[in-house]
């Protein structure tokens, strides 16, 4: 394979992790603002709610 065809092979897998990438961090702005728009706060919502 020559060097030019490599190179668009890389170019083409760096673009799709990018687009891989954009949607992964959407994913997590929407969770965030899921959970921050219900009012509960960490203590709320977090793993130290229960007490022996």
């Amino acid at each position: 394979m020559s060097v030019e065809a490599e190179n668009h092979v890389l170019r083409v897998q760096g673009a799709e992790l990018s687009h891989h990438l954009q949607s992964l961090n959407d994913i997590i702005a929407f969770m965030h603002s899921s959970v921050y728009s219900t009012g509960f706060t960490d203590e709320q919502y977090g793993w130290g709610g229960w007490s022996n």
